[in-house]
């Protein structure tokens, strides 16, 4: 049997522990969302490479509310087709390790709350995160209070209309890397309220995204990269203006 829909497979499974999906067949699946819902016992989650996910597109909300899992490998999540990924990980408090390097954004429209009360997170590396479609990011990352650093570099805003309180609550952010942001949005309210009164933020070209650049230099503290880990190699010695936060 290849079935092609698996949502609220394991919804609100409360006490299950363990769960193994290694021999799960799933070639033609396109729908997983809500699939662990508030697993909330569930603290190891096995899927091999054999769990195929290529033709999926709304993964909204699978592992939401599964509080107590410390380590996701999704390393052989494929994800070339998934329009919708909003809360997919949210309420995970306990969530330590999380392995997504091979997701593919390219077709995402929604990312709202995506990260939402990952609160034991303290790195994201989703450098790989291209989002030329993204259309909603509010509250993103909302609620990472143990988020340190966070890397974005492709993230573009060609679609996006809202980052609606995107870092809310991240009260010990140092870095956000936001290379590529290379337009306004409509809502940015409240998008660094509650963060680090001093973290660093790396972006090209402020002229591009003048609203929000605009909620940075409302915090005096905080600062700009202008080192090689921002700019690459040919940085041409640049040094930090902190009237202007001008590099």
């Amino acid at each position: 049997i290849y079935p092609n829909d698996m949502s609220e497979m394991f919804y609100n499974c409360i006490s299950l522990t363990v769960l193994n999906l290694n021999y799960f067949r799933t070639t033609y699946l396109r729908f997983m969302k809500y699939m662990l819902y508030n697993c909330k016992s569930m603290n190891r989650l096995y899927i091999s490479n054999t769990f195929s996910n290529s033709f999926v597109i709304d993964m909204r909300g699978v592992f939401e509310k599964c509080e107590s899992l410390t380590t996701l490998d999704l390393a052989n999540f494929y994800t070339p087709n998934v329009e919708i990924m909003w809360d997919m990980f949210k309420g995970c408090k306990n969530l330590k390790n999380l392995y997504i390097q091979n997701f593919d954004t390219s077709k995402v429209t929604d990312m709202q709350s995506m990260f939402n009360g990952c609160s034991n997170l303290t790195t994201l590396n989703l450098n790989h995160f291209k989002t030329p479609k993204v259309q909603y990011m509010n509250k993103m990352f909302q609620n990472c209070l143990q988020l340190e650093s966070i890397y974005l570099s492709q993230l573009t805003t060609e679609s996006l209309g809202t980052m609606y309180r995107m870092f809310y609550n991240c009260s010990k952010l140092k870095y956000i890397n936001f290379f590529s942001l290379d337009g306004d949005v409509l809502s940015f309210t409240e998008m660094f309220e509650n963060t680090s009164a001093n973290f660093q933020f790396c972006i090209k070209d402020e002229s591009d995204i003048p609203n929000i650049f605009n909620l940075l230099l409302q915090k005096p503290k905080v600062t700009r990269d202008c080192s090689n880990s921002c700019y690459g190699n040919n940085n041409n010695n640049r040094i930090y203006a902190s009237t202007e936060k001008k590099c």
